[in-house]
């Protein structure tokens, strides 16, 4: 598996950002969603963190990006919307620990289907763009973006069933090998931001 990174695509997040998804995984986790299939509280809280991670990696990643909303919403107020948006994109990141991709494979989770009506925005919105990241356990400031590709190249093509049977029911996981071997062969584009002053 390669966690190798190109030096442009790792993201060092400054204590400010990491305060703030900290914060914001700490009020979400207080959240009860039965059909995330997460039932330890440590796991969803690690889940929350990660994704948070990335959308502020993404946030400084891309050139004049606006900060992703990273304020509490009450289950009743939440919207299933798009994390942020750039431009005209609505942007959807995934992040997963680089621990749990060396267990179960690089992947991000999608929630799918549900008995509460949720989804996830990401699966909806073709225009938009996917944004997938890894976090380093032992230092969480460090994200490495592997992946910034169009929906479209990817939804619903790339969605397959996770390694866990029990979230088979409500997820579903775009895994990083058959992503990388669509770049490589040129069905998709992986999409590259240039920085300017």
């Amino acid at each position: 598996m390669d966690f190798s990174v190109k030096p442009s695509r790792l993201v060092v997040l400054s204590q400010a950002d990491m305060a703030a998804a900290k914060h914001f995984a700490d009020l979400r986790t207080q959240d009860s969603y039965p059909d995330t299939g997460q039932t330890q509280h440590l796991n969803l809280y690690r889940q929350i963190l990660a994704g948070a991670l990335v959308e502020l990696a993404a946030y400084r990643h891309l050139p004049h990006c606006p900060p992703p909303d990273l304020n509490y919403y009450p289950p009743k107020d939440k919207s299933w919307r798009s994390d942020f948006t750039y431009g005209e994109y609505a942007l959807s990141c995934k992040g997963q620990w680089v621990s749990a991709a060396k267990r179960f494979g690089m992947s991000w989770t999608y929630q799918y289907n549900s008995n509460v009506g949720r989804r996830d925005s990401g699966l909806d919105a073709p225009e938009g763009l996917q944004i997938f990241g890894i976090v380093k356990d032992e230092d969480p400031r460090y994200v490495a973006i592997k992946a910034i590709v169009f929906s479209k190249d990817i939804i619903p093509s790339h969605l397959e069933l996770p390694q866990l049977e029990h979230l088979q029911k409500y997820k579903r996981c775009i895994y990083y090998s058959r992503l990388d071997e669509s770049i490589k062969k040129g069905v998709v584009r992986d999409l590259k931001f240039l920085h300017t002053p």
